[in-house]
């Protein structure tokens, strides 16, 4: 449960629509550094299919951007200056290294034609998501606290006092087939100022998406053993 990455593949007719997009000449060379033309109007189409023709949005008003990250990145960049402060809600964490802000030219030509056969793939994809982080909350053990959730993720503060989470995952791994990644990993470990400090070395973060029912449960299942065998004062 330790990467954010998606548990199914895209639909048939998507993954044909790649394969020739990837060897069109069209899709060589730049594309424009806000994206392809045609999918922002395609995007403009579809906002306007579920808000309502008069929708106050236009292809001027889109960006295509390499997944969320490189959209929160590009906005950061766009509106901060040098020495500005940003404020971030906790649990978070940073946004991963990637080589471009803009997505690959042959998926966005293969993609602006689909968008309304894709429709009940995202609905259904987003429903199983919501029911899978619903279960987690439902079996998670009760000392094992949710602190943000949402996506693919979940943020987890561990019941072990006075253990980093760090140490945490290499047990849960090592010892019960765990995988997870600590908060060490997004965020550096600082000595706690007060009461009121969020105590960023108790927090985990767990990929709830890309497994199945089961597997929650079964991961849900170890993490109440391990408050049994790890021999850690517990919460």
């Amino acid at each position: 449960m330790s990467q954010g990455v998606p548990g199914s593949p895209p639909p048939k007719f998507l993954q044909e629509a790649l394969g020739a997009s990837a060897s069109s000449p069209q899709s060589f060379g730049y594309c424009p550094a806000d994206g392809e033309p045609l999918l922002r109007k395609a995007l403009e189409e579809e906002i306007k299919s579920i808000y309502g023709s008069d929708s106050d949005v236009t292809v001027n008003d889109i960006a295509l951007t390499t997944g969320c990250n490189l959209a929160f990145f590009a906005t950061i960049m766009s509106l901060a200056d040098a020495g500005d402060e940003v404020i971030l809600p906790v649990p978070w964490y940073t946004a991963l290294d990637c080589l471009q802000i803009c997505p690959p030219r042959p998926f966005q030509i293969a993609l602006a034609p689909l968008l309304p056969r894709m429709r009940l793939f995202i609905r259904e994809t987003a429903e199983a998501i919501h029911v899978r982080h619903q279960l987690f909350r439902q079996v998670l053990p009760p000392r094992w606290k949710i602190g943000a959730q949402g996506g693919y993720f979940a943020f987890v503060r561990h019941p072990f006092k006075g253990v980093a989470s760090l140490d945490v995952c290499k047990r849960l791994a090592t010892e019960l087939g765990v995988v997870t990644l600590p908060s060490a990993f997004f965020c550096k470990a600082y000595e706690l100022t007060g009461q009121a400090t969020w105590d960023k070395s108790r927090w985990v973060r767990f990929s709830v998406a890309n497994v199945n029912n089961d597997k929650v449960k079964e991961i849900c299942k170890r993490l109440a053993e391990s408050e049994l065998v790890f021999g850690w004062e517990l919460d």
